[in-house]
């Protein structure tokens, strides 16, 4: 954990010096899983709960974020069952606030054995819903693979990667991705 700090101390500094400003833009985080229930992933050889782990990092998304000007949007405001929403649930929230784009995290914690970052996008890999998807998940799994250490970064089309398409994902009217290993 304090490694995941240390990084996102470092980003954050960083950000400041170097990024541009996101005045004017929406955003939608969704901290994917929750709960601690039956859709929320358990490693029992580390004790560690996804749904924790994507809290966390939507709390320090937001922040960047915002302090990079954004509007930031989050589908849930906690880590309980009772806001654990369906997934239909959670495109629409960014639709009805018309962001400009949405973020689904997750932690690639299926079996504790997989370590590599994952983008998804809505669509097939070589024709996807929105390409913007295709182009934000490229940069994204590149930058998480750097700062993650893990075995690569890869940026695919759900129905491509999964075949089907991701409910998260298949009802929103923007660009979006989920994010696994981040």
């Amino acid at each position: 954990m304090k490694r995941i700090l240390t990084i996102t101390a470092l980003l954050f500094l960083s950000t400041g010096i170097f990024a541009q400003s996101l005045s004017g833009y929406k955003i939608c985080i969704d901290p994917g899983h929750g709960g601690f229930d039956s859709n929320d992933r358990f490693i029992p050889t580390t004790g560690f709960w996804e749904s924790t782990g994507n809290w966390e990092k939507t709390k320090h998304l937001k922040q960047i974020l915002e302090d990079l000007g954004a509007e930031i949007i989050v589908t849930r405001q906690g880590n309980t069952t009772a806001d654990d929403l369906p997934l239909s649930v959670r495109s629409a929230i960014a639709n009805q606030n018309n962001v400009d784009f949405f973020h689904s995290i997750h932690s690639n914690g299926f079996n504790g054995g997989a370590n590599y970052t994952l983008m998804l996008f809505n669509g097939e890999t070589n024709n996807p819903t929105f390409a913007e998807a295709k182009q934000m998940g490229a940069i994204m799994a590149q930058e998480l693979f750097k700062v993650n250490y893990t075995t690569d970064g890869r940026n695919a089309g759900d129905r491509t990667f999964l075949g089907f398409n991701l409910g998260v994902l298949r009802n929103l009217a923007m660009p979006g991705v989920l994010s696994e290993g981040s």
